[in-house]
């Protein structure tokens, strides 16, 4: 399985946003040692792009990504 997406945050919130992104990022190469997880940021003066791919999950995560996908979103537009 495969995760991709992008979410934009903006001056106030990035900091917190890369925060969650990185802590994510790390506890899926816990959870799924196999898996292959990439977190990249196109910093602007006001306002940050970041973009996260993960490849190499098992199907079984599939669920848990959807929702976590979901409290990602909603922490970027809510800051």
């Amino acid at each position: 399985m495969k995760v991709f997406f992008e979410i934009e945050a903006g001056l106030l919130n990035r900091g917190s946003v890369r925060t969650q992104l990185n802590n994510s990022k790390e506890k899926l190469k816990y959870w799924y040692p196999e898996c292959r997880v990439l977190l990249t940021e196109d910093k602007t003066l006001f306002e940050s792009k970041f973009y996260f791919e993960a490849n190499d999950l098992p199907d079984s995560a599939k669920s848990h990504m959807e929702k976590w996908l979901s409290d990602m979103k909603k922490i970027a537009e809510n800051y």
